[in-house]
């Protein structure tokens, strides 16, 4: 729910197509990102160690680049 808060907000936003994009690959049940990995515990009821902490990198990855995209806008106005 509040990642979905996060990604409503990013929509709404002007000039946020990069970010909003990033949200909606980090969300997508169809990739290996956070929707994945969810839609994947799911359906197989639990998931390996090794893959539940490589998941981990990955997410965590896009996460830091929603956070560079939008720092760097911040850098970019003032």
């Amino acid at each position: 729910t509040e990642l979905e808060k996060a990604y409503e907000f990013a929509k709404g936003r002007p000039r946020n197509e990069h970010s909003t994009r990033q949200w909606e690959l980090i969300l997508d049940p169809d990739q290996n990102l956070f929707g994945g990995f969810v839609e994947r515990w799911k359906s197989q009821g639990s998931l390996s160690y090794p893959f539940i902490v490589e998941s981990r990198r990955i997410v965590g990855e896009a996460f830091d680049a929603v956070i560079e995209l939008e720092s760097g806008k911040t850098q970019t106005q003032d």
